[in-house]
């Protein structure tokens, strides 16, 4: 059996107000239950793990940010880093998450 990860998506996960923040832990952790399924039954190299693990957290990350989740945002973003510190997508994240945060503070009553 061979596996190999691919950067395509595959499948969209969208955000819906209620629960938002639950729906995206729940969508992290049935991920990343399938993501080391696959990653204990094959011999990849560390890096390749660390980089998909670190890519979950991302994706929770960018999903937390678009739901104004910052501080959940935060924490999978530094997860992530943790995991792949050389994902430059992250730092982008990062960045996006900073302006979120930013507009969202000089605006708290315009949602």
């Amino acid at each position: 059996t061979r596996i190999e990860l691919i950067d395509d998506v595959l499948g969209v996960f969208r955000i819906h107000a209620a629960s938002a923040s639950s729906s995206i832990v729940r969508n992290r952790d049935a991920e990343m239950t399938v993501v080391n399924s696959h990653l204990e039954k094959n011999d990849f190299a560390a890096s390749t793990v660390r980089r998909r693990i670190g890519l979950s957290h991302y994706s929770a990350a960018r999903a937390f940010t678009k739901a104004n989740d910052f501080h959940n945002a935060w924490r999978e973003f530094v997860t992530a880093l943790r995991h792949d510190p050389r994902f430059l997508r992250t730092y982008a994240g990062l960045a996006l998450l900073l302006v979120a945060s930013l507009r969202n503070f000089k605006q708290p009553n315009q949602r």
